[in-house]
């Protein structure tokens, strides 16, 4: 939730939180995204179960594993 409502509000009290949330505002402007951040519950988001290193719903859906490849954050 505090993720949440920095990246809303555009700012965060930590340095290094107040840095994410630029660098996240930053990417969205260059690529011309326009951003829409909302909570989804627990029970509807697909991503929990993974989060909690769960994951019979990916085996079941074929989900492959896949190196992450990560963004340039301009911090």
């Amino acid at each position: 939730t505090g993720a949440e409502l920095s990246v809303v509000k555009g700012s965060a009290k930590a340095w290094d939180h107040n840095q994410m949330v630029h660098s996240i505002w930053t990417q969205a402007f260059e690529q011309k995204i326009r951003l829409w951040v909302e909570r989804v519950p627990s029970k509807l988001n697909i991503s929990d179960g993974p989060s909690r290193f769960r994951y019979e719903l990916l085996s079941e859906l074929g989900a492959q594993w896949r190196e992450p490849v990560l963004a340039d954050l301009h911090v």
